[in-house]
């Protein structure tokens, strides 16, 4: 799981640091303080796994608007620490390990050249096979791996190896340390000013790859319910996308998931995403649908092959009729709320919601916050080990607060131009009195007495 993050040069962050928790994450501050941009740089960190850097930042903006603005200019570096630990999975995704990492870069823009470049990088992992749940929380553990990239002055990539555990290269090198070390020092000297180590060392080293596990699909849903009532192709990829659109293709992908059949006989280079859960997940949605109107009995995805369209209808049953709903005649908070709890149920590690409360009566804003926490509460990854997963969620809703714990929040604010957050720090006695009173947080977040 992803703790924590510092970075400066991004947006309004200077000098700017966030712990996450596992569970839920409220960020909550007055307007323009910044809560979107710690969304962006998420998604900016997701996008360093495949993409190259210049993509990565034209991906939330571009230069323009990813590095920070100094007075009447734009600062050109950006530079950012992240650090994580967990249960990770290989790349077969038949065996578990546990891990930490601590991955930090500088990006630098050359407003002369036009350039956007990675100027330093540094990997330190510790990786540990046995699967002992506990080892990867030490901090005074060696790493197993740990290179450094630098740009000298005439352009350059120095490559320092401080950390290599032979037993972790793939393939020929692992008969052979020089020949591992050879081959990061070529790759990075090739590729390291363009992508992020998270990225080009996986052929090289077994399992470095695995910090990319806490940003794969890192998205943040601002759900708009027009989008999520269109009719989709029947070829779009089954995910829920961050306006909402997806839906019908994720529906119908669950509907029809058989996947002990598919993982068997499926051909071996098919990458369509398939969910190992189809029908427990199926239900979930299913029944999360009579919180909105409890007549509903069920969801379905009707393709038409002719116009090569996936059309969504909704089952209610009143007793003596069963009547067929097309999903283009249900209300945008009905829409939301299935694209949001299918969001949900679907997403397996980071997840954020950019002011889940529009479109939402204020009971569905209640639920919402119920099925997050439950959903991203530390889950048993297998019989013996637990997966620490967290969502994060922007809101102005006193609903919402309402519906919180004080040791959720993280307070954000604008200070002299840049972004700052801290934890509650009176969690205990905010719990106590709400207890007392029956007020809820948001009563005491909008009365000033969070602090």
């Amino acid at each position: 799981m992803l703790r924590s993050i510092e970075c400066s040069g991004f947006k309004s962050f200077d000098n700017f640091n966030i712990n996450f928790k596992p569970g839920l994450n409220v960020i909550v501050g007055p307007n323009g303080s910044g809560k979107t941009n710690i969304i962006l740089f998420l998604q900016f960190l997701s996008s360093l796994r495949r993409s190259p850097i210049i993509e990565a930042i034209g991906q939330i903006g571009g230069a323009g608007s990813a590095f920070r603005r100094a007075k009447f200019t734009t600062e050109d570096e950006i530079d950012f620490r992240i650090v994580g630990s967990g249960i990770y999975n290989t790349f077969d995704e038949r065996k578990i390990f546990s891990g930490n990492y601590d991955y930090s870069a500088t990006v630098s823009f050359s407003k002369n050249e036009g350039t956007i470049i990675f100027k330093k990088q540094r990997l330190k992992t510790f990786i540990d096979k046995n699967n002992d749940p506990g080892l990867f929380s030490l901090g005074d553990l060696p790493p197993t791996f740990d290179v450094e990239t630098k740009v000298a002055e005439d352009g350059q990539v120095i490559t320092t190896i401080h950390a290599l555990n032979p037993n972790m290269l793939r393939y020929s090198a692992r008969n052979d340390e020089e020949v591992g070390r050879a081959q990061i020092k070529d790759a990075s000297e090739h590729l390291s000013k363009t992508y992020s180590m998270l990225g080009y060392l996986d052929r090289i080293v077994d399992s470095i790859d695995f910090p990319g596990q806490d940003l794969r699909g890192a998205r943040s849903y601002n759900i708009l319910p027009y989008k999520v009532r269109e009719p989709e192709d029947i070829a779009n990829s089954p995910f829920i996308e961050p306006d909402g659109s997806g839906l019908a293709a994720t529906l119908y992908a669950l509907q029809t998931e058989d996947i002990s059949i598919a993982r068997r006989y499926a051909p071996i280079y098919y990458s369509r995403p398939s969910y190992a859960d189809a029908e427990l997940m199926r239900k979930q949605i299913i029944d999360s649908g009579r919180l909105v109107n409890d007549a509903i009995v069920d969801i379905r995805v009707q393709p038409d092959p002719f116009e090569s369209k996936l059309r969504i209808t909704v089952d209610l049953d009143y007793g003596e009729n069963l009547v067929r709903l097309p999903f283009s005649m249900v209300s945008d908070g009905t829409a939301k709320w299935y694209a949001l709890v299918t969001a949900v149920v679907t997403n397996r590690r980071l997840f954020a919601i950019e002011e889940p409360e529009n479109f939402l009566h204020p009971h569905m804003q209640s639920e919402i916050i119920k099925l997050l926490r439950n959903q991203y509460s530390a889950s048993v990854y297998s019989d013996e080990y637990e997966v620490d997963k967290f969502a994060i969620i922007t809101t102005h809703s006193e609903t919402i607060l309402n519906n919180c714990k004080p040791d959720e929040l993280i307070i954000v604010n604008l200070e002299n131009g840049r972004t700052v957050t801290h934890r509650t720090e009176n969690s205990d006695d905010l719990s106590k009195e709400i207890k007392r009173t029956g007020f809820g947080l948001g009563y005491y977040y909008l009365a000033g007495a969070v602090e």
